[in-house]
C-alpha cells in the first residue's frame, strides 16, 4: 500500500519531524563542538580493571575492557588496558562538553616506559562522518522548513542516522 498525500501539508507528523531535525542538528554542533574544543587533562588512580565477555544472538562473542577510576570509568583497547595495573596513576584526558575520553598516558608497569595512548571514541575516530552527515541532513530539515517534502525527508534521514550513531556507542 502506498500513501501519496493529496497536499504536502498532509504528511503525518510534518511539524513535528521539523523540531526533530532542529533538536539533531543542535545535537550534532555540541558534538563537532566538543571534539574542536581542547580537552581537560586531570590524574586518576585506577581503582579496578574488569573484562566482560558477552555473546551476540548471531553466537560470536563481544569482549569489553574497563578501567574504573575513582571518578568515572571508561572502555579500554587492549594495548592501554595490558599496560595498566591497578593502583597506578593516569593522567586522563577527556572533552569538554560530553567528558569522553581522548587520551590517557602514564608510566607502563611492565616495562616502565611512559605510555600515551587514544581511548575509543567511536563517534569521533572511525565513525567521524556521522555528526557531519547528521548536521548537513538537519539543516536540510531546517532550511527547507517552507518545503514540506524536502523539509519531511531531511527530517527522516537524521532520525536514521541518529538512531545509528546511538546504537554504535
Amino acid at each position: 500500500m502506498y500513501y501519496q498525500p493529496e497536499d504536502e501539508s498532509d504528511l503525518p507528523y510534518s511539524v513535528f519531524m521539523k523540531w526533530i531535525a532542529g533538536a539533531t542538528g543542535v545535537f550534532a554542533l555540541f558534538l563537532i563542538l566538543d571534539y574542536a574544543l581542547p580537552s581537560t587533562c586531570d590524574s586518576h588512580v585506577v581503582k579496578e580493571k574488569t573484562f566482560f565477555k558477552e555473546s551476540t544472538r548471531f553466537g560470536s562473542t563481544n569482549y569489553d575492557l574497563e578501567i574504573i577510576t575513582e571518578d568515572f570509568s571508561f572502555k579500554a583497547k587492549p594495548e592501554l588496558f595490558s599496560a595498566i595495573e591497578e593502583k597506578s596513576t593516569l593522567e586522563v584526558c577527556r572533552t569538554l562538553i560530553f567528558k569522553a575520553v581522548r587520551q590517557v598516558s602514564g608510566i607502563s608497569e611492565l616495562d616502565k616506559k611512559p605510555f600515551k595512548m587514544e581511548a575509543i571514541l567511536p563517534v569521533y575516530r572511525g565513525y567521524g562522518a556521522f555528526p557531519i552527515s547528521l548536521l548537513i541532513a538537519s539543516a536540510f530539515g531546517v532550511f527547507f522548513r517552507k518545503d514540506d517534502t524536502v523539509a519531511y525527508g531531511a527530517s527522516i534521514i537524521s532520525i536514521v542516522l541518529m538512531i545509528t550513531m546511538l546504537m554504535i556507542l
